[in-house]
């Protein structure tokens, strides 16, 4: 197989999100072909900077994931984790609580 990272740097046509800035601040998106995307820092193309490559199905889980709000930030600015899940034995299982317990 060949390196699809090494025509991506002459050959391939690079994509800009239409909510980019006029600032160069985005990043730029192409097909490498052989079931690879690269992503590219749209400010570092003279300079041949860095282009990650993912495969579709990594690139298709992101996007999946960006839709529902997985990288969302939180009020602090970072991401959020995930909810605890509850459990038997956790406080906010029913099965813990004492209302869900038989008098004795």
């Amino acid at each position: 197989m060949t390196n699809p990272l090494s025509s991506a740097r002459r050959t391939v046509v690079w994509f800009k999100s239409s909510l980019s800035f006029a600032n160069g601040n985005c990043v730029e998106v192409t097909d490498l072909g052989d079931c690879y995307v690269g992503v590219r820092n749209s400010r570092h193309v003279e300079s041949q900077g860095a282009i990650l490559m993912f495969t579709y199905d990594e690139w298709r889980d992101f996007i999946t994931g960006a839709r529902n709000g997985e990288f969302d930030l939180g009020e602090n600015g970072f991401a959020q984790p995930p909810p605890p899940e509850s459990g038997p034995g956790d406080a906010a299982s029913p099965a813990a609580s004492p209302a869900a317990s038989p008098a004795a």
